[in-house]
């Protein structure tokens, strides 16, 4: 199934949604399920194109104020998915780790009675690391829990001789180690649920991204292909795609209907196609590696490429952005300065010392400029 099939009219819905504490009533358009949905209408706030994602740690944290979140557009939706897999990934392999480590330790203290204080000193030591590891500040009531269970076995003391008691830890052990499986198979689920809303974000921003190309690449409105292109932009209802799509229709049904001059339209429509795939390019090119420069634990090596690539984008986007007359000279100034200042702050030698808030203030200073050109 094509990717823009999930935004046929007919599937539009009118759900409620939870977001920054208040309760709004919109229609969407629904992925397999209510989890991800795409506004369908809302002109009134400016959400309008935007993703919403159902999250259930919000609503935990916020005890039930909130529980969507709001996503700009298609390709920040799609880091975010490859966030969430990645970080499931990392996190069943410790955990997986923590239940090895949990075992040998259990199997060990269940052959050895009662202990003297002292006896087992490296197991005790394992089981502390444990214990503090899946305790608060983390969240999950599995981890929590599996950290108390820990906590209560290596705490546990004969009632006569106050020694601890191995049989003991090790039951205890055993029931972290069910907790733990527990979280595993959560983390299951979620990255199953990413997964597939990812493959269908990646080919709705690979087909988007071709439409808006392949219209770029007419050369007149009167084209045997150009009207099959236009019809095709009914699909377009995700950011950053929906609002210059909405555009290019509106300039269309006026040359169709004689209130404008064919290439006065077919100029500003160019304007439209080059805006929307300059922020492709930026959002795809580096906003994604300043996104995975922030959430991933990256080794010095990595970092350094992701940046040496980040600036090299931006050094091309610029100099494209520059040459080409299609930008209004608004566009072009606005353009320049968001871009050199992005790459000033990347390419500056301290960058490490204080990596993340560099880089956020670049990230933030590009979606700036990916904000304005399209919608």
């Amino acid at each position: 199934m094509s990717a823009v099939a999930f935004f046929d009219p007919r599937l539009v819905r009118q759900v409620s949604l939870r977001l920054s504490g208040e309760t709004i009533h919109r229609q969407v358009y629904r992925f397999p399920d209510a989890k991800l949905i795409v506004i369908a209408s809302s002109q009134e706030d400016g959400r309008t194109g935007k993703a919403v994602l159902h999250s259930n740690e919000l609503k935990v944290r916020t005890k039930g104020a909130t529980e969507h979140m709001e996503i700009p557009n298609s390709f920040r939706l799609q880091s975010l998915l490859e966030h969430i897999d990645h970080g499931g990934i990392a996190e069943e392999r410790v955990l997986q780790m923590r239940i090895g480590e949990l075992k040998v330790a259990g199997n060990y203290l269940m052959r050895c009675g009662k202990l003297k204080n002292g006896d087992a000193k490296e197991i005790f030591g394992l089981l502390r690391d444990i214990e503090r590891d899946l305790a608060e500040p983390k969240r999950n009531a599995q981890k929590l829990a599996a950290s108390r269970n820990v906590g209560k076995g290596i705490g546990y003391r004969s009632p006569k001789a106050e020694n601890p008691v191995g049989p003991v830890v090790a039951i205890t052990a055993k029931a972290a180690v069910v907790r733990l499986e527990h979280r595993i198979a959560q983390i299951l689920g979620v990255r199953s649920f990413a997964n597939l809303r990812l493959a269908l974000v990646t080919a709705f921003n690979r087909e988007a991204e071709a439409l808006f190309k392949a219209l770029k690449e007419e050369k007149s409105m009167r084209s045997q292909t150009f009207p099959g292109l236009v019809a095709q932009l009914e699909h377009m209802r995700i950011q950053p795609f929906e609002a210059p799509a909405r555009r290019i229709e509106a300039l269309c049904d006026s040359c169709r209907f004689g209130d404008a001059i064919e290439s006065d339209v077919f100029a500003a429509i160019r304007r439209e196609l080059h805006a929307v795939l300059l922020v492709c390019v930026v959002e795809r090119q580096v906003i994604r590696r300043l996104s995975h420069m922030t959430h991933r634990r990256l080794s010095e090596a990595q970092m350094k490429d992701c940046r040496e690539a980040s600036i090299n984008a931006i050094e091309r986007i610029a100099k494209h952005v520059a040459a080409c007359d299609s930008f209004s000279v608004d566009a072009r100034r606005m353009a320049a300065i968001k871009l050199t200042h992005a790459r000033g702050i990347l390419a500056q030698e301290d960058l490490f010392e204080t990596p993340k808030k560099r880089i956020k203030s670049a990230d933030r200073i590009l979606k700036e400029l990916t904000a304005v050109l399209p919608v």
